[in-house]
């Protein structure tokens, strides 16, 4: 039976942090897609909000949040281990929530949670269909990703060195389905984000067919 629509805010307790987010479910979702960021980008970061709604207007629900609470410290920020264990947290939450179970999951990671999505896919296995990486430092997952099962998609901001490096050692350890893309960091005059068809376009396909 058909879920009706769902749009909440949403306090998401994970590995003994509280988590402020959004959940977003279309009436009848095709997939699951949650936000992995650790530099508080949901509340600073408007392109992630847009990102989600067109995510959901191809039928994908979604969980924008933060893995880092306004109380963390640089250490804990920092904490590869911590973050992945909050991630994996939240999505425990998000299979317990009405219409959620049961769909095609995907990560989005960025900064630190780009290696925190993967490590959560190595942990969840054949569960996690996909995963994007933009703006991150995938690399971070290091001898984990050779266990990545999910397609993942590695994007690189414009001309930025650190991320082009961290994309291509990652790569180099990913067995799974995987491509690397630049797209331009910042929007241009017309306000679109050059990632977000990319990051909907991979989702889509892997999640939604």
């Amino acid at each position: 039976m058909p879920t009706s629509e769902i749009h909440r805010g949403v306090c998401v307790e994970a590995a003994g942090a509280r988590l402020a987010g959004e959940i977003r479910l279309p009436s009848e979702p095709r997939g699951f897609v949650l936000f992995a960021s650790s530099r508080d980008l949901v509340r600073l970061d408007r392109r992630q909000a847009a990102l989600g709604e067109a995510l959901n207007k191809r039928g994908l629900g979604t969980l924008l949040f933060d893995l880092v609470q306004t109380t963390d410290d640089e250490e804990t920020e920092g904490d590869l281990e911590a973050l992945t264990e909050r991630l994996l947290g939240a999505t425990g939450w998000s299979f317990e929530q009405r219409g959620v179970k049961g769909l095609p999951l995907g990560y989005v990671g960025s900064s630190l949670g780009s290696a925190a999505a993967l490590v959560a896919a190595v942990a969840l296995g054949p569960r996690v269909s996909a995963v994007v990486s933009h703006g991150g430092r995938p690399d971070l997952a290091g001898d984990g990703l050779a266990k990545v099962l999910a397609p993942t998609l590695l994007l690189i901001a414009g001309d930025d060195v650190v991320e082009a490096q961290a994309a291509v050692a990652a790569a180099r350890k990913l067995c799974s389905a995987h491509q690397i893309r630049s797209v331009n960091a910042h929007r241009p005059r017309t306000g679109a984000w050059e990632a977000a068809p990319l990051i909907c376009d991979w989702l889509q396909w892997h999640l939604g067919r």
